[in-house]
């Protein structure tokens, strides 16, 4: 009625015991190494690509502030350029007016 059923024994030794140990957390701290470093490369890969993007993008609007800058310097130097022209026009102007009504005295 009753079926008996025999599982088998196995007898651990001390020692044995200490082998399986060490074999079993040397696999799972190769594995956990293996993702770790897995992990470790994608991290280094987003990062690379990511820090790749952003000096780019740095460098593109540092690029695009110089551009800028030099049209306002060139648009500045155009405005300082007619300015000092206009400036040396008044002052010949002057000039003139002066030299007209002073007469020179020979002497």
């Amino acid at each position: 009625m009753f079926a008996l059923i025999a599982f088998p024994v196995v007898a651990l030794y001390k020692g044995d015991f200490d082998h399986n140990a060490n074999v079993y957390v040397a696999t799972l701290n190769a594995t956990a190494l293996k993702a770790e470093t897995r992990a470790r490369l994608e991290f280094e890969e987003e990062f690379k690509r990511t820090w790749s993007e952003n000096v780019n993008d740095y460098l593109r609007s540092v690029e695009e502030v110089r551009r800028e800058m030099e049209s306002i310097a060139a648009d500045k130097n155009k405005i300082s350029m007619e300015g000092l022209l206009k400036l040396e026009e008044k002052m010949s102007d002057i000039q003139e007016g002066i030299n007209i009504q002073t007469p020179y005295v020979i002497l």
